[in-house]
């Protein structure tokens, strides 16, 4: 159960390299990009006949290349 938690959350990270730079730079987007993850993990879940688990999505850094 926890393992395909962790796999979910993984297949997500995709999304995040798909997040425009100056979308990622500024805080709106960055809140916009968390709810977007918590939105696709949690429907995720969902497809596996889970509940959704989660509850939020928090950075506490975040590193842009």
């Amino acid at each position: 159960l926890r393992r395909q938690r962790q796999m979910c959350i993984r297949d997500r990270l995709d999304t995040i390299a798909e997040t425009p730079e100056e979308d990622a730079r500024t805080k709106i987007g960055k809140e916009n990009l968390a709810q977007k993850l918590l939105s696709e993990i949690n429907t995720k879940l969902e497809s596996l006949s889970e509940e959704p688990a989660i509850e939020g999505v928090h950075f506490t850094a975040f590193a842009i290349r």
